[in-house]
């Protein structure tokens, strides 16, 4: 059983732009799953999708194919580009800039913007150390890789920072993997 709950207010705005659309939504699903099931194909193995939103950082454990496990943090790009402004004393817009220019990568800048962003990534991995761990001491499994996607996914060298971190295969997301092409594109 799978339950998600959303606020009405969410639902409500979602239906209205869905019908001034002109569609006729007969579902809804949460971002999470419904990017898990865009990101990763119906195949055996266990794998984390991690959406680094702006607000907030979501997970998704899939195994063949279904979510069984969900979770999400409020730490996030948001979280990122604060610590940045504090750290380098930037203002906001500078520190977005930075955050996207430079990211986790510790070559860059003597090292000042992974050093600022630093503590706010170890909460991530921290949660999804904890993640790990569940799946494999509570449920024996093992996953076999963890796939990002989200805005703060596409910073310069953090997926080289959390493949050494925990030690798995990291993976961008491609959300049009698995769609059929036409053979005449």
């Amino acid at each position: 059983v799978l339950l998600a709950a959303a606020p009405t207010r969410l639902i409500d705005k979602t239906l209205m732009v869905l019908k001034a659309a002109g569609l006729n939504p007969v579902s809804l699903e949460i971002e999470i799953i419904a990017l898990a099931r865009s990101l990763v194909p119906p195949s055996p193995g266990v794998v984390m999708v991690v959406d680094f939103g702006a607000k907030a950082t979501d997970f998704a454990v899939v195994e063949n194919g279904q979510v069984i496990f969900v979770r999400s943090i409020a730490t996030a790009g948001e979280a990122l580009t604060r610590a940045v402004a504090a750290g380098l004393n930037l203002n906001p817009n500078q520190a977005e800039a930075y955050k996207k220019a430079y990211g986790a990568d510790p070559k860059q800048l003597e090292g000042k913007v992974i050093g600022a962003i630093g503590p706010v990534v170890e909460v991530i991995v921290g949660e999804m150390e904890k993640i790990i761990q569940f799946h494999q001491l509570e449920k024996k499994k093992t996953l076999s890789r963890i796939v990002l996607a989200g805005g703060t996914a596409s910073l310069p060298e953090i997926s080289a920072l959390l493949a050494k971190r925990l030690n798995l295969e990291i993976q961008i997301g491609d959300p049009f993997s698995q769609v059929v092409k036409d053979s005449l594109i």
